[in-house]
């Protein structure tokens, strides 16, 4: 749809109250609602495949005022109910009075008889002032007596409120135009076009794309609860991010998650606290997250975009879940040491401004990322009976090489070189020499 008098508005903080005034505990977040005309072309049948992945329903245009139907929607309409995606239809309002609302009404009832529902695209002025509100009430009058199919009023707040004050009462739904980062308000809509640029892949375009308010017209009210529960049945691979969690946005990360606008790289390289957790059904995550920073949220985020590390000081021992390296520097840089999957390094959580990092005893330090270490439970250590059993533990030596340091070696046999230099009975940790045996361990 063309809007006039567009406001684009662009940032992280598009989410900072970013509820909708909606349910918080866990509920499946529909997928965006995609609405398209002409202007976006005929669509293939391997495009509206891969869109009903993409969309929780569209809306298609019909007709331009009864005399103009749109060249596309014939074509594009037949696909749609052969790959089963929900859709409703509009008419962009072109009438120039009250009696020819009511034939606009009929003729596109007439031609989308199979729609879920029907929508008025209240947006420009046609008929005199003075009459306009009560064409608009007419519409809707004429299609609720054809059908018991929801009927939704369409326009932007300003024509709304100037043209069709109390006309957009009469109607089951109130869908908002209104591109712009920050929730409108008041509150008083069902459906909120949110943005003309969002990208479809599937279709190769950016159009409109726009957001259910789910906890005034869940997704259910829109296309039915069969076609609803149908989209909930995948099975999604990333979630399990819990509250308090300390996370960063991967640099992969493109979109935010509902609306789905971008992500600035400035969002990247902080560090957020995880506020709360949603369960959800889209791309590949089963959860979306709400991230804030400095005790305010910036916004939600798909757990497949995110990397969360362990922070608390109860975690004493990392074990590698992937060959990876421990390195010099608290940034993970510098002299580097590779670690085999499995191997187990102990000693603390170290957060290096960016990031939480695990610095070893030996003082290097290795990613804490979650999806590269695991947790390992370290118990205190008990007192044993005295005994004079001989140990039978068999003991670990390392030939040196060109280049190595005592520190080096301890790092790489997660142990220190304290112990080291006493099983090793080194005088001074600083001297050793290429092919000296050191005991390790």
């Amino acid at each position: 749809m063309k809007l006039k008098n567009k406001i684009i508005l662009v940032g992280v903080t598009f989410l900072a109250a970013f509820s909708f005034g909606q349910n918080s505990k866990a509920s499946t977040v529909p997928k965006p609602v995609g609405d398209f005309s002409e202007w976006q072309g005929s669509f293939s049948a391997n495009q509206v495949k891969k869109l009903k992945s993409q969309v929780s329903f569209v809306i298609l245009r019909v007709q331009y005022g009864s005399n103009y139907r749109d060249k596309t929607y014939a074509h594009n309409v037949a696909l749609m109910q052969k790959y089963k995606v929900p859709y409703g239809v509009y008419s962009f309002g072109q009438f120039t009075s009250v009696s020819d609302a009511a034939t606009e009404a009929k003729d596109l009832y007439n031609r989308a008889p199979k729609a879920l529902f029907y929508v008025n695209d209240a947006e420009q002025l046609t008929t005199a002032r003075s009459v306009y509100n009560q064409a608009n009430i007419q519409w809707y009058k004429t299609l609720n007596k054809l059908t018991n199919k929801h009927i939704i009023f369409y326009s932007y707040r300003g024509f709304q409120k100037s043209y069709a004050p109390t006309a957009y009462k009469y109607y089951d739904a109130y869908w908002l135009a209104a591109y712009q980062s920050s929730v409108p308000s008041p509150q008083n809509y069902h459906l909120w076009q949110y943005t003309d640029a969002h990208y479809f892949s599937s279709i190769a375009k950016s159009t409109d794309a726009s957001t259910i308010m789910r906890s005034l017209k869940p997704l259910s009210w829109w296309i039915g609860s069969t076609n609803a529960s149908k989209q909930s049945t995948k099975v999604y691979k990333y979630g399990g991010i819990k509250k308090n969690w300390q996370v960063m946005i991967k640099s992969s990360a493109t979109h935010w998650y509902n609306p789905r606008t971008k992500i600035p790289a400035s969002a990247k390289s902080p560090t957020y606290r995880v506020q709360s957790t949603q369960k959800i059904t889209y791309s590949k995550s089963n959860e979306a997250v709400l991230l804030y920073r400095n005790g305010k949220a910036v916004g939600w985020a798909l757990a497949q975009d995110i990397s969360s590390y362990y922070n608390a000081k109860s975690v004493k021992a990392l074990k590698f879940e992937t060959n990876d390296y421990s390195y010099s520097k608290p940034n993970l840089t510098g002299k580097k040491w590779y670690h085999k999957k499995g191997t187990v390094l102990r000693g603390n959580t170290y957060f290096n401004g960016r990031f939480w990092v695990f610095k070893t005893a030996n003082g290097v330090y290795t990613s804490a990322n979650k999806s590269l270490k695991s947790y390992v439970s370290v118990k205190a250590p008990t007192k044993k009976k005295t005994t004079t059993k001989k140990s039978t533990a068999k003991a670990t030596y390392y030939t040196v090489k060109r280049g190595d340091t005592v520190s080096a070696i301890a790092a790489r046999y997660g142990t220190t070189s304290a112990k080291i230099k006493s099983l090793s009975k080194l005088s001074n940790v600083n001297y050793i020499y290429v092919g000296q045996k050191l005991r390790v361990k």
